[in-house]
């Protein structure tokens, strides 16, 4: 909930948040999206002065050039697939809990247990043996602008699901949307994800882990 602010207030201001869910969503003549869900424990109305300016220890890369679908690539265990479209969701699956007295949500405990899923969509030219369900592989996303604006998702042990085959005229092309889910490398442990930045000079390279 917002609670109330002083006399004047021009925006809103959040705290104590945390990122519950992660979206990325790289398609055909789209730039790369990366859409955040937070969840706060607490917000307020408030007066921001006209000298106010966000600080970032890791800086944005709206400050370099757009990251777009023909910078990124997408690797399934060394195979080739003509991907034409990448979503990969992480989910922390945090629950909400209250407590007596207090204005909004008390904690955020992550009870349940985290979820890291994805598809890739490409049309059926051959053989899908090798990601079929209950197959096990390796995802690579390389989105690669220059070696100082790049980002690599790397998925060492994901799993294909389900997916429907959609069967058309004789004359049309087939396509596929495959989805997968993303495990730790060891089955229970470590993170089933790494997100690498490259920044070159301006921030280095970080990365985190889901």
């Amino acid at each position: 909930s917002i609670s109330q602010g002083g006399t004047g207030a021009n925006g809103i201001r959040f705290m104590n948040g945390i990122v519950d869910k992660l979206a990325f969503s790289l398609n055909y003549n789209e730039d790369l999206m990366l859409t955040p869900s937070f969840k706060f424990l607490a917000g307020s109305y408030f007066l921001y002065p006209t000298t106010f300016a966000p600080l970032s220890a890791f800086g944005s890369f709206s400050a370099v050039s757009r990251m777009v679908d023909y910078h990124g690539t997408v690797t399934v265990t060394g195979e080739s697939f003509d991907v034409e479209k990448w979503n990969g969701n992480f989910d922390n699956r945090a629950s909400e809990r209250t407590k007596l007295g207090k204005r909004g949500w008390n904690r955020f405990p992550l009870s349940q247990k985290w979820i890291a899923d994805g598809s890739f969509d490409c049309e059926l030219t051959r053989d899908l043996g090798s990601v079929a369900e209950g197959i096990y592989n390796a995802l690579t996303i390389d989105i690669f602008v220059t070696a100082d604006n790049r980002l690599v998702v790397s998925q060492a042990n994901i799993a294909g699901r389900s997916f429907d085959l959609p069967l058309n005229g004789g004359e049309e092309e087939i396509m596929l949307s495959k989805p997968y889910r993303a495990y730790p490398p060891s089955g229970t442990t470590g993170p089933s994800t790494i997100v690498r930045v490259y920044t070159g000079t301006n921030y280095g390279t970080n990365y985190f882990g889901f």
